[in-house]
């Protein structure tokens, strides 16, 4: 039951298509004034399940940590552990995978929301656009409660703050305890699960509810990451994982239809993920069909989807004041957007990111030698 190609494949096609619900979906929604385009020729289950993901798109973030935190594990836990990896060496590559990205894309968002302001005399959706939380956002440390006011800039990048936190924790728990890494990581599952369904919730720094989500999703993937790796050396039969997973997620969605999840992200994370998983990886015929290579391709340009999402829906909120052509509720409008936005972001995955990680990487190499 040892993890093939396919079976990240399949890992990197759930990555591509949560991108596409967060980003042009849920995100549409928000960032253009409530508009929802639904084509009428859909079927009527097709035009629901759309309708569904523009009011719960949001949930679909927590695949990503989720995931990142499966990932992480079964690349660096057993490394950790024996002394294979040094922090420096492990946080230079995190950094080189997700900085220089953020960076450019934030440049961007802070050029275009100062030319927007400009225009308007307003921010577009997100008013934290000072430099003092461009200072904090150029960090990585974009949204933190009780020292900044909320997202700043290029809004949806809060992400990288909550992973860049999740992968230093990591780490520490995997070199500090070892045994006692799946007892660390329920400790940080129970944090998240408090943190995000205490009310009124914390403001205080790394203690709030969407550091909470990411503690949640995340150390739930690495112990989900440990179990599997278990059962594989239990030599488990996979069909009875790929049940377990359908078991998971028709909780899940009954509880859904009958008004019994409780908080909505913790009960995704903890039911929907899990389930999304173990079906993945171990249902055959949806293994297969994530792994072709259009699914592949999108979970390849993931990240680039995420962090160029708020200044592409920027930049055509700035195109439609100047000459008003596009009604955000017209289908067609949505598949330009979509059109536009996953060509930037395949060109940046293609040419811009390699070029932006290396360049960092020999900087790094060059003033922290130690790193390498």
């Amino acid at each position: 039951m040892a993890v093939k190609e396919n079976r990240l494949d399949a890992l990197d096609a759930l990555k591509g298509m949560a991108a596409l619900i967060i980003a042009y979906v849920y995100h549409y929604k928000n960032d253009f004034y409530n508009c929802t385009p639904i084509p009428q020729v859909l079927p009527g289950f097709l035009q629901k399940s759309l309708a569904f993901l523009y009011q719960y798109g949001y949930l679909t973030l927590s695949i990503f940590f989720f995931l990142s935190g499966y990932v992480i594990y079964t690349a660096y836990a057993g490394r950790i552990a024996r002394g294979e990896v040094t922090f420096r060496a492990y946080l230079k590559r995190r950094l080189v995978r997700v900085m220089p990205l953020f960076w450019v894309t934030t440049l961007a968002a802070w050029v275009l929301e100062w030319y927007y302001i400009y225009r308007t005399g307003y921010a577009f959706v997100i008013g934290n656009n000072d430099l003092h939380h461009l200072f904090f956002h150029l960090f990585g440390l974009q949204y933190i409660a009780g020292i900044t006011e909320g997202q700043s800039f290029n809004g949806p990048g809060w992400f990288i703050t909550a992973i860049l936190v999740c992968y230093v924790l990591f780490y520490m728990l995997a070199k500090k305890t070892k045994q006692y890494l799946p007892a660390g990581c329920l400790a940080f599952v129970l944090l998240g699960s408090y943190l995000m369904y205490r009310h009124p919730y914390l403001t205080t720094p790394f203690l709030d509810v969407s550091m909470g989500q990411s503690y949640l999703g995340f150390f739930l993937g690495v112990l989900t990451a440990w179990i599997l790796q278990r059962a594989a050396a239990a030599q488990e039969k996979e069909w009875k994982l790929a049940l377990t997973g359908v078991i998971f997620l028709t909780v899940w969605l009954v509880a859904f239809f009958f008004g019994l999840l409780g908080n909505e992200q913790t009960t995704f994370i903890y039911f929907g993920c899990t389930g999304i998983l173990l079906v993945a990886l171990f249902a055959k015929p949806v293994r297969w069909l994530l792994g072709r290579k259009a699914f592949v391709w999108l979970g390849k340009i993931s990240f680039s989807i995420y962090l160029w999402n708020f200044p592409v829906d920027l930049m055509f909120d700035l195109v439609n004041r100047q000459f008003l052509i596009f009604d955000f509720n017209s289908f067609a409008v949505w598949m330009l957007h979509l059109a536009v936005s996953l060509l930037l972001a395949a060109a940046s995955w293609r040419w811009l990111e390699p070029y932006l990680a290396g360049r960092f990487a020999r900087l790094l190499a060059r003033y922290f030698p130690e790193a390498d």
